[in-house]
């Protein structure tokens, strides 16, 4: 499974927060931030960011148990 992450390429302009379905994506001081928690995984917000400042990675758990590897 892959988890979501908001880099500093990121322009705030809304399309994350706005097009999330499971409204995880909320504006804080500096950047939008991904509640985890609430993420369903979707890849929405890495679809429809214009600046491609959300970046998918696989979790650390996931790294170690082998999964995404070819």
């Amino acid at each position: 499974m892959h988890i979501y992450k908001v880099t500093e390429n990121c322009i705030r302009c809304g399309a994350c927060v706005e097009d999330c379905p499971a409204q995880a994506i909320y504006f804080s001081a500096k950047l939008p931030t991904i509640n985890q928690q609430k993420c369903t995984h979707c890849g929405d917000c890495y679809e429809i960011c214009p600046t491609g400042a959300i970046i998918k990675k696989l979790r650390l758990k996931d790294q170690a148990a082998g999964y995404g590897q070819k």
